[in-house]
């Protein structure tokens, strides 16, 4: 959906571009701004999706291009872990969806007022190592967390991170349940504390709480 001037909050790591994060700056969030998932991954999982939509276009023909896709997957696991195929799944299914809605390799997380404390409990990955972020972000993160309330104009979408698949699902299996997190199909209460929004446009950084 389309939001102007939008106040939401935002968890950020203080020694990441501690530079930017300061009030009343404002932060262009585009194809070119990569987001945790960006840095890490690309350009292989954007080589890994082109050839996953090839061989979905035309199954029969393209046999070759799911040979390649999984090569890759297997380079990205390996080096990686299991969540860069979750990434690339999740990254097809986002383009079959709907290619206008932001990325989760060039947007930035936001979450509402009442999912404060939901996230400040779920990014703290020493207490949950079945956590998506686990493996990316220190055990001790919780200690380095700081949130800011932002104003955000541009391209908001909500969606819950209940809505993940299980990044050990077969690849066949993982497509199918990613699309849930594309369709956001709010029908619990819990699903609503564990909301998340993915943004792209501008934001502007209002105050920093904690």
């Amino acid at each position: 959906m389309k939001v102007v001037n939008k106040k939401m909050y935002h968890y950020h790591r203080r020694d990441i571009h501690p530079e930017l994060w300061i009030p009343k700056k404002k932060i262009i969030v585009d194809e070119n701004f990569n987001s945790l998932f960006g840095k890490m991954y690309e350009p292989l999982l954007s080589h890994a999706v082109e050839l996953y939509l090839m061989y979905l276009e035309d199954p029969i023909n393209n046999k070759s291009s799911l040979d390649a896709f999984n090569n890759i997957l297997n380079e990205g696991i390996q080096k990686y872990t299991e969540i860069f195929k979750r990434e690339t799944i999740l990254e097809v299914s986002r383009r079959l969806k709907d290619s206008s809605l932001p990325s989760r390799e060039h947007c930035i997380w936001l979450c509402d007022e009442e999912g404060i404390v939901h996230w400040k409990d779920a990014l703290d990955c020493s207490h949950h190592p079945e956590s998506s972020f686990n493996g990316h972000l220190a055990s001790d993160t919780v200690t380095i967390l700081e949130i800011f309330q932002v104003s955000v104009t541009g391209d908001l979408f909500r969606t819950s991170d209940s809505f993940i698949p299980d990044s050990y699902l077969p690849t066949e299996e993982l497509f199918e349940e990613s699309k849930k997190y594309w369709d956001s199909n709010f029908t619990e209460k819990y699903q609503e504390r564990q909301a998340e929004y993915l943004f792209q446009g501008e934001l502007k950084i209002l105050k920093k709480l904690r």
